[in-house]
């Protein structure tokens, strides 16, 4: 918001000024975003935003931004002259047209009954309306009276003009709503007489002639006491006792009466705006904006003065507390320092002029001729000469200047002290000069640069840019004051009573109570940490900074309490940026970059309104949504935006947020000076979100601005798919449940199957073993060796086949037993087979190292069918001498167990049994197989044969290798 200052002083001269002091206008213009200069009307809605009427439509304004309503929204012509709020709080508003229309729901809609305004109108020129709470609509327009249109949209006359009669008619109508409707602008006959009409809806007509015969505007209002008070032309009445009392006579046409909260009447004219602060003396007032067309007025809740002209916009007045003389920089240039005797304000400049003030005029004293700036002033009450610190110091006698005479430096840039022994001091960067005899003299050179310079217990005290210190007048030594401020710049020194007060430049105003020290910084509320200049008055302490003044009020008795009120541009100050200020006949007078102000040292500036809060917007990823549309929102939409005002117009837009975000038992709060906060990846579930504001004061909401949200969970967290999933997974598992115990049944019963069937190969493996024609063969070999008288030999067969036997019962008691056991039978039964067939065939058996025969279990007695069919098949038909070799080694996670022979092959064996055995069947290698594949499903391994037959290098038979390949298993 660009805030513009109104000039109203004209070109200074040496001679006094009558210029009126005035307070601070704010100025809005279609820079500051007004759509035209040419505004009618404004008020405050409830909600307390305010509407601003012009030739460029209808504006809203929230103490940020205007937003203007035109014919793109829904108007039909863009020239809007009249306001009323209705008892809804819809916005009404009348054109040029006569036609009306409303603001609701953020949209322009149309009267239904526009087209019986216009057919009545056609080329009068609306001057008021009223809409009642039925939507009734009362309307006066100019030459042709006042008409009323009811709900069924029929026109009826309520006080219409004949022009046939011997006099002009002007009336106010007071509504039951205490709205007050007024007729006239220019009288239709100015040589007939005129004669006043008026009425309430509870009260009959009456009328009062006006003489003489003014032709002009018709204002009324009435006060808090209920006076009715009437303008047409450039005269003030009073309506008493149906009598016109004429009270003022304005050098323009009045175009508007207002009555404040302080009852004070405002008349607003062609060529300026009026107060009257007491309307029982109506000859005292105070007038402004002396070019400007004031054509409407109103005071918004916070007590502020808005202002509508027809030729230069608006116009805001905070508070009419604080009075300045604002400066045009081409004349007098920024008054930097100030100083008071007995009678006046004196200010010096940067242009290095000398202006002496009262509260009605200011007079030029003393101008340099460099125009070098005046740093310092002082008013000395011993001598009353008023003394300047500048390049060229001087001071000031009865309005003349005189030169001070300097033996060292030529220039004083400090402030002055009158010391209890008379000795008047300056202190000006490196050292302490006196004044005496129009003569300055330098007392001490120090090696600090100093900023000030106070006297306390008769003792010295220098403030410098790093901290304060006491000098030793005998010599000039310094020494640190309070150690607390040893790294701080020290701009100005007061006593506070017996208390030493400083202004630093970081830590704000610190004061020394005893041996303590109290700090009061912007955490306490202080405008600034920046503070440069001090006035007190009792128990008082005014800081300048160039963020405004902080008024310091300490409780007697008790230093740790104090409350602090700032005053600012908000509050009416021309500018935040104060050089100077100080106490003088209970006003405060303050030096800013602009000019010169003041105001009561009592006045109060808190701001008690509290700042009303409300949404703006809501988006959702970005996305504008309606607050209506906010209640349900998709879990993938989870980053929100929502944007909010407090209204305080003081605050010219320093309001201070505090928020608070709820989500189930999670809380986040913050605060915030921007109008919107964004929340990044919001989990599901309901949320609280609430926003209230604080004004520049200190003042906060009443009441929060509440608003309920739901981000909705993803479809997968909802109860209902929770609960079709539990559903369904207990369904499932129920299934798989089902199956498996199924599985686990038929496993048994296949394991049962197995078992049995592994039982019965056993059986069979150990019948096949000890076949009948095994055991034959053997029985024939010892009786042969019986026979043959060898008993030796037949003991040793009959006993090895003894142990043979005896082994292969004990082995298959259990379906696994260990390598070493199994190759031990394997032995033996070869042995048999040797000494049965007379040594034809040698037997080699070798293990590997790697293999731990002891540990390694195998299927039991599944080496002995191999061997026999070696026997058997392969070598029993060789002529020559046959060899077995048995290879068993490791191999990654299994055990591969070779068996080989150089018998005559499969094709050879199969030949020759089917020749010489008939039907012949493999009983032992068929049952081998059956027991291998029972004992894998049974024991879930994977066992595995293979059989090559091996062949010479000229392409015959070498006999038969059989592989067994068998998984690692440790007993």
């Amino acid at each position: 918001m660009l805030k513009k200052i109104l000039f109203l002083l004209s070109i200074l001269s040496s001679v006094a000024v009558n210029a009126q002091p005035i307070p601070m206008f704010h100025h809005f213009t279609t820079v500051d975003g007004l759509p035209s200069s040419q505004t009618y009307q404004v008020l405050q809605d409830r909600k307390g935003y305010l509407w601003f009427a012009s030739d460029h439509g209808v504006t809203r304004y929230n103490g940020y931004e205007f937003k203007t309503y035109t014919t793109a929204d829904g108007l039909k012509d863009n020239t809007v002259f009249k306001l009323q709020l209705g008892l809804d709080n819809k916005l009404w508003m009348q054109t040029a047209s006569g036609r009306l229309f409303y603001i609701e729901d953020d949209k322009i809609k149309d009267y239904r009954f526009n087209s019986v305004i216009t057919e009545l109108i056609k080329s009068n020129v609306p001057l008021s309306f009223y809409v009642d709470s039925l939507e009734q609509v009362n309307f006066i327009c100019s030459w042709i009276g006042e008409f009323k249109i009811d709900t069924a949209g029929i026109l009826k006359p309520v006080f219409p003009y004949d022009h046939f009669l011997p006099f002009n008619k002007v009336h106010f109508h007071t509504t039951d709503s205490r709205k007050i409707m007024t007729s006239g602008n220019f009288l239709a006959n100015v040589d007939k007489p005129t004669w006043l009409y008026h009425w309430s809806d509870e009260t009959k007509i009456d009328s009062v002639q006006i003489a003489p015969n003014y032709t002009g505007q018709l204002c009324v209002a009435r006060d808090r006491d209920n006076r009715v008070f009437v303008s047409i032309s450039k005269q003030l009445f009073e309506l008493k006792d149906n009598t016109l009392i004429q009270m003022l006579d304005f050098p323009a046409t009045v175009s508007n009466l207002f009555f404040d909260s302080e009852n004070e009447l405002w008349i607003g004219t062609y060529t300026g705006l009026y107060r009257m602060e007491n309307i029982n003396h109506p000859s005292v007032f105070t007038s402004y904006l002396p070019r400007d067309f004031v054509s409407g007025m109103c005071e918004d809740s916070e007590g502020g003065k808005w202002i509508t002209t027809v030729n230069n916009g608006v116009y805001y007045m905070p508070d009419h507390q604080i009075k300045s003389y604002v400066f045009d920089s081409n004349v007098l240039n920024e008054p930097l320092c100030l100083t008071h005797d007995r009678n006046y304000i004196y200010a010096g400049l940067w242009n290095g002029k000398m202006v002496r003030f009262t509260s009605s005029e200011y007079k030029v004293i003393y101008e340099t001729e460099s125009s070098n700036y005046l740093s310092k002033v002082y008013c000395d009450s011993v001598s009353d000469k008023i003394y300047i610190s500048k390049s060229m110091p001087g001071y000031m006698l009865n309005e003349k200047y005189y030169p001070l005479k300097l033996s060292a430096s030529g220039t004083l840039k400090g402030g002055y002290i009158r010391r209890y022994n008379g000795d008047l001091l300056n202190i000006s960067v490196k050292h302490i000069f006196s004044l005496r005899d129009d003569s300055v003299k330098i007392v001490c050179a120090m090696e600090r640069r100093a900023n000030c310079l106070l006297e306390v217990d008769k003792h010295l005290l220098i403030g410098t840019n790093n901290g304060v210190f006491r000098v030793n007048e005998s010599n000039c030594e310094l020494t640190e004051y309070e150690g607390f401020l040893g790294d701080v710049r020290i701009d100005d020194m007061a006593l506070m009573g017996n208390n030493v007060c400083f202004a630093t430049k970081g830590k704000g105003l610190v004061v020394k109570y005893g041996n303590e020290l109290i700090n009061v910084t912007q955490a306490d509320g202080l405008s600034s940490n920046l503070i440069h200049k001090l006035s007190i008055y009792n128990n008082t302490i005014w800081c300048a900074s160039f963020n405004g003044i902080s008024k310091v009020t300490f409780t007697e008795g008790n230093p740790k309490k104090f409350i602090v009120t700032n005053v600012e541009i908000p509050d009416g100050l021309p500018d935040n940026e104060i050089n100077d200020l100080l106490f003088f006949n209970d006003t405060i007078w303050v030096a800013t970059k602009m000019g010169i102000s003041y105001f009561p040292a009592n006045a109060d500036f808190k701001n008690p309104v509290p700042p009303p809060v409300y949404f703006t917007s809501f988006k959702i990823n970005t996305k504008q949504i309606d607050f209506n549309h906010a209640e349900a929102i998709p879990y993938y939409s989870n980053t929100i935006s929502i944007g909010f005002e407090g209204l305080s117009f003081r605050s010219g837009g320093k309001l201070l947020y505090k928020y608070l975000l709820i989500h189930e038992r999670d809380s986040l709060e913050s605060s915030t000076t921007g109008r919107q906060v964004e929340f990044l990846s919001l989990k599901p579930g309901k949320y609280i979100f609430s926003v209230t504001s604080m004004n520049h004061s200190g003042t906060w909401s009443t009441q929060p601005a509440v608003f309920h949200f739901t981000i909705l969970a993803p479809f997968w967290q909802r109860w209902w798919f929770i609960t079709l999933t539990v559903i369904v997974a207990a369904l499932i598992v129920f299934f798989i449940m089902r199956i498996r115990i199924e599985r686990v049944r038929k496993a048994e019963a296949m394991k049962t199957d197995f078992n049995r069937q592994l039982a019965e190969l056993e059986m069979k493996a150990l019948r096949a073993q000890m076949n009948p024609h095994f055991i034959f063969n053997v029985m024939n070999s010892i009786q042969d060796y019986i026979l043959k008288n060898d008993s030796r030999s037949a003991q040793r067969y009959l006993t090895r086949f003894a142990k043979l036997v005896r082994l292969i019962l004990d082995n298959s008691m259990t379906g696994e037993i260990v390598l070493s056991q199994e190759l031990k039978a394997a032995e033996l039964y070869i042995e048999l087979e040797q000494q049965r067939f007379d040594d034809k065939f040698e037997f080699k058996l070798d293990v590997d190292e790697s293999v731990e025969d002891d540990s390694l279990l195998i299927p039991s007695m599944i080496l002995q069918p191999y061997l026999e069919n070696a026997i058997k098949h392969g070598i029993s038909h060789l002529k020559e001498r046959g060899f077995i070799s048995v290879y068993i080694i490791k191999e990654e996670n299994n055990i591969t167990i070779s068996i080989e022979d150089n018998g005559v092959g499969r094709k050879a064996s199969a030949s020759y049994n089917s020749k010489n055995v008939r039907d012949h069947v493999s009983y032992g290698s068929l049952i081998t197989a059956d027991r291998i594949k029972a004992y894998n499903i049974a024991n879930n391994t994977s066992i595995r044969t293979k059989v090559t037959d091996l062949i010479a290098a000229d392409g015959s038979p070498a006999g038969t290798q059989v592989l067994l390949i068998i998984p690692i298993k440790f007993r």
